[in-house]
């Protein structure tokens, strides 16, 4: 026997899916146009994906200074 709660719970349930399919078209719309606005930046001020990401490896550990004399 279904009760009014167990209707509702459904009804709920079907609204949370349809509003969570909205959401994630709506953000995937969103990132693709900020990727667009990004990329656009980027050729606009020659920026490399190498400054963006900075240096792939840390610095080399140097040895003590040496005194100066």
């Amino acid at each position: 026997m279904t009760t009014n709660r167990d209707r509702q719970l459904a009804s709920l349930l079907r609204q949370h899916e349809e509003l969570s399919a909205k959401i994630d078209e709506i953000r995937d719309a969103e990132k693709a146009e900020a990727i667009e606005q990004i990329r656009a930046l980027m050729a606009t001020y020659e920026i490399t994906l190498l400054e963006i990401e900075g240096r792939k490896r840390p610095f080399k550990a140097r040895g003590p200074r040496k005194k100066a004399e």
